[in-house]
Formats: structure tokens, C-alpha cells, sequence
């Protein structure tokens, strides 16, 4: 078992660290966004790139969590990450 934050709470999973795989952070991190914890959903989207580096999804979302926090330059960095890595 394993501790994940979602909205503010630290929840058991089942599925330990290890065997979680890019899908599986890239959900957590559309629960963070969904609850506006963004720093989650930001460490949660790393981790799904970490995982797959192809997975578009992951760089968008992330991309466009930082252009909402103002980071433009990191922001820019993921869109053109996600269309080098997935073209």
C-alpha cells in the first residue's frame, strides 16, 4: 500500500508506487486538477512523463497547468516536449 495526496487528504492505494504506470498518474493528477490541488496534479504529471515520455496527455495537461500559473517558459518547454516526443 501506498500514500497518495488527493484534495488535501492522504489516501491509502492499492497500488504501490512501483507498479503504477503512466496512465495511473496521469489519473491522479485529472483528480488534483479536478479538486484545484494544482501542485499535485503538477508532481502527479511529472511522474506519468517520468513513466512514459510519449504520453501526450501528460505534457499537455502539464503545460497547461503551468500557463495558468504564469510559468510560460515551462509551459512552452511541454507543448514543444509533447510534440517532439510524440511525433
Amino acid at each position: 500500500e501506498a500514500i497518495v495526496n488527493i484534495g488535501g487528504f492522504r489516501v491509502k492505494s492499492t497500488i504501490p508506487e512501483n507498479e503504477r504506470d503512466s496512465e495511473i498518474w496521469f489519473l491522479l493528477a485529472n483528480i488534483s486538477q479536478d479538486l484545484n490541488e494544482d501542485e499535485d496534479a503538477i508532481f502527479y504529471l511529472q511522474k506519468a512523463i517520468l513513466e512514459d515520455d510519449t504520453n501526450d496527455k501528460a505534457y499537455y495537461n502539464l503545460g497547461n497547468l503551468y500557463m495558468a500559473k504564469g510559468q510560460n517558459y515551462n509551459a512552452i518547454k511541454m507543448y514543444n516536449d509533447c510534440k517532439k516526443k510524440t511525433n
